[in-house]
């Protein structure tokens, strides 16, 4: 944000209904009517049989007090008599300008104590994901993996990896196995189709699935598909023929310096489509990681999500069918 005033993220807003209960670094309270906030130190929230766990921490600030307004504070056409309510609060607060800041929490239901809290299982959701871009998150317990793509993106991990030509939100279920559940919806509503290419542990090949998307009156509702051995296999282009332009004219990777554990970008430009496989090296020449990516004639943005290396220097390099293709680029970890 580049305004002067304070960015928040709302976890809920809603009518008191009795006592909150609050674990801070693992010390159990009820807080006092009022204000509280809490820095990087806050493991969990109950309030009206809704547990909220905060698995990133953050700065987070709680109100459990009376409020005053009126309806036509944010309505002309409404009354103007003071309207006066005891309300719970709950939300982050990112300061005046945040850059890439982010937040996650979890929201667990019919949690009243906090032995309910405690015996809960957070370890079975990890949150794989969190950016401007993708997030992802799985529930080990139930084999399910959330995603929502917010344009165009590629999530990889040790066992699969799946990208969307455009914006969607996915569930895929059962992965793993040789017969894997997609969930797929469009909330924008705006698109025909979403384009998916996946690389699941259980099925072999990489595999291409048109979802052909709900039109009016049903648009933005999800529909269901599945992947297995009889999905067809995304077609490569055959070995002897040219799968990066000929006439790419730069690469330009960014930001450099890159923090640990960050999200980078490249740029490419292309005068043709085709398959690439981005390598990053250490300076042994040791490969510690690759990426397949597609890309389209004229320019190109590749992400490439959770940097985790140690600090020090590295070289990307561009490969093709027929070997390198350029020169190395050094990327600076910090």
């Amino acid at each position: 944000s580049t305004g002067t005033y304070s960015i928040n993220t709302t976890v809920n807003q809603s009518l008191l209904n009795g006592s909150v209960t609050v674990s801070k670094n693992g010390s159990v309270s009820t807080p006092a009517s009022g204000t509280h906030t809490y820095d990087n130190n806050l493991d969990w929230v109950i309030h009206n049989g809704v547990g909220y766990f905060f698995p990133s921490e953050g700065k987070i600030t709680l109100s459990n007090q009376g409020q005053s307004g009126s309806w036509a504070s944010i309505n002309t056409s409404l009354s103007s008599a003071a309207v006066s309510k005891n309300v719970f609060k709950l939300w982050f607060s990112h300061g005046v300008k945040p850059v890439a800041d982010s937040y996650a929490y979890i929201i667990a239901p019919e949690k009243y104590t906090d032995a309910e809290m405690a015996a809960y299982p957070i370890d079975d959701i990890k949150i794989l994901a969190n950016t401007d871009t993708l997030q992802v998150v799985y529930h080990k317990r139930l084999n399910i993996f959330g995603m929502v793509f917010y344009a165009k993106a590629i999530f990889a991990n040790d066992t699969m990896s799946v990208c969307a030509d455009a914006g969607c939100v996915l569930m895929l279920k059962n992965v793993g196995t040789p017969e894997v559940t997609v969930h797929i919806a469009d909330p924008m509503q705006s698109r025909a189709e979403v384009r998916l290419i996946t690389s699941l542990s259980a099925i072999d090949g990489k595999k291409e699935l048109v979802c052909t998307l709900p039109v009016a009156p049903y648009n933005g509702s999800s529909l269901s598909y599945t992947i297995n051995k009889n999905t067809p296999d995304v077609v490569d282009i055959p070995t002897g023929v040219e799968t990066t332009p000929a006439n790419m004219q730069s690469i330009a990777l960014y930001p450099n310096p890159l923090q640990r554990g960050g999200t980078l970008h490249l740029d490419i430009y292309s005068d043709r489509s085709g398959s690439i496989s981005v390598k990053i090296m250490d300076m042994t020449s040791r490969t510690v990681l690759t990426s397949i990516q597609n890309i389209e004639l004229g320019k190109n943005t590749l992400t490439l999500y959770g940097i985790d290396l140690t600090p020090g220097i590295y070289l990307i390099s561009i490969f093709t069918q027929q070997g390198i293709y350029g020169k190395a680029v050094k990327l600076l970890v910090q």
